[in-house]
């Protein structure tokens, strides 16, 4: 079988390189290049958790598409492709054959699980670190796979239902980094109980630190808050009440969305002029709980996406996180708005306001609707000109739910939020059933509560190149 060991320049004694490890039952080649090094120590693993570009990133492309909450360009438009199909909500196309070329959410998940799997084998018998720092890095990787093969089956596979989910296809669960290891595509059941199982076992082995050295690496409050978004996500309202109750404890800020605008408002304002202002959402955000990145961008600065009109518009009058970071443009015949902030955004991670929305959800639920709009205003308050803002009430839990799902669609524009959540409560079909519409050059275009739509193909490269395992295609 073929290992792929992964090697980075650490105190200059490893080449940056990725050379794999022949290995089989009957020889093995242990002969090493001239001046080359295997990693064995701690410090050899260790600072593969530390690259961006493997192991946090996930690209939001097609859901972004799917929910509108992304401009797609008119060349992508007059011409047959994914990004069209999912925009505009084209239930008559062939995703499969239009998905045959590489998709980077499938890729680059499976080679971020690739290098979790690598340090959870390898660095319990490296050298030089205490059991202490081997037992951290391990809960470290074994959350981000969690994480992962959640977020794989929320693109992957049908939403989830208690009542289904056993018969559900999910998505391959790969345990190991031999590039030849066999692997078996499980039950959408199976994959929501691993993760809920890795991530509970994590927690209560006690090795998560409560501060990381990075905000990339999770710490006890991460792994918190994606149990969290799990329990939200298969109805367990009260475990996700105490996950994101506990998650808060760590870390309660909310970024105040009105003074940077205020502080930025001359060249926020000013027509025809679109700044790109330092963006507050890279790493040392305040709201950060886990930071991944998307847009593959990990390495370098970008602007925020481009937005359509009528998304915009979905935003409450005074809004000025909508302020601060898009600014309405006509360029060329084509109106959209303009991302006005540059540098870093956590968009595939987790941050505070998720925490509070999700709080608010279950207490809704509970019937606790007056404490459900009191988390909801708080978040608003940093969000909404004061002589603008007026509390949010709520008649009972149904009408908190849509409110309170209105403000996190907003608060967590361009993220994965808004698909997972429009994606459960359609499958729910009890306090939010949503059907969109919208008008593109004149022609309506709706998408549906239980349009094909809401769950993405596989790309065809990994259905037919499927390694040591098989792939099915759970949806067309």
């Amino acid at each position: 079988m073929n290992l792929i060991i992964k090697k980075y320049a650490i105190a200059a004694l490893v080449t940056l390189a990725a050379a794999p490890v022949l290995t089989s039952c009957d020889e093995y080649i242990n002969v090493l290049p001239k001046g080359e090094k295997y990693p064995t120590t701690f410090a050899d693993y260790a600072p593969l958790l530390n690259n961006e570009y493997t192991a946090h990133q996930t690209s939001l492309e097609n859901p972004l598409y799917l929910m509108n909450d992304r401009m797609l360009s008119s060349y992508y438009l007059s011409t047959d492709n994914i990004n069209r199909a999912n925009f505009l909500w084209d239930e008559s196309a062939d995703r499969v054959a239009l998905n045959s070329g590489s998709e980077s959410f499938f890729y680059q998940s499976y080679a971020g699980i690739n290098t979790y799997n690598l340090l959870i084998e390898r660095i319990p018998g490296s050298t030089n670190a205490t059991q202490a720092e081997k037992d951290e890095l391990v809960g470290q990787a074994r959350v981000l796979r969690a994480y992962s093969f959640f977020m794989l089956a929320n693109f992957y596979a049908e939403p989830y239902d208690k009542a289904t989910a056993a018969q559900k296809g999910g998505i391959p669960l790969i345990y190991s980094a031999d590039t030849d290891a066999p692997y078996k595509q499980e039950s959408l059941a199976t994959v929501y109980d691993f993760v809920v199982s890795e991530l509970t076992d994590v927690l209560n082995s006690g090795v998560l630190p409560e501060k990381s050295k990075a905000i990339i690496h999770p710490n006890k409050a991460a792994a918190q808050a994606m149990l969290a978004r799990v329990y939200l996500n298969m109805g367990e309202f009260d475990k996700a009440l105490a996950m994101a109750d506990e998650a808060l404890k760590y870390n309660s800020a909310l970024f105040d969305w009105n003074a940077f605008y205020v502080a930025n408002q001359e060249q926020i304002d000013a027509a025809g002029i679109y700044p790109q202002n330092p963006s507050p959402l890279g790493h040392n955000f305040v709201e950060n709980i886990y930071f991944r990145s998307a847009d593959n961008s990990p390495n370098y600065t970008t602007l925020d996406k481009q937005m359509p009109v009528d998304r915009a518009q979905k935003f409450e009058a005074g809004d000025t996180h909508l302020k601060s970071r898009w600014k309405y443009k006509l360029s060329g015949g084509s109106e959209y708005y303009e991302g006005i902030v540059k540098g870093y955004f956590n968009k595939a991670g987790i941050t505070t306001p998720e925490l509070y929305l999700i709080k608010a959800e279950c207490l809704a639920r509970a019937g606790k609707v007056s404490d459900a709009m009191d988390l909801v205003n708080t978040v608003r308050k940093v969000r909404v000109l004061p002589e603008v803002y007026a509390d949010l009430t709520a008649t009972d839990a149904k009408d908190a739910i849509a409110k309170i799902i209105e403000v996190k669609d907003n608060a967590l524009v361009q993220t994965l939020v808004p698909f997972i959540d429009a994606r459960r409560l359609n499958t729910e079909g009890t306090m939010l059933v949503r059907t969109f519409t919208k008008t593109v050059n004149g022609v309506t275009y709706t998408l549906r509560p239980d349009s094909h739509l809401w769950t993405m193909v596989f790309p065809m490269g990994a259905v037919n190149n499927h390694g040591n395992g098989t792939l099915t295609q759970n949806s067309k």
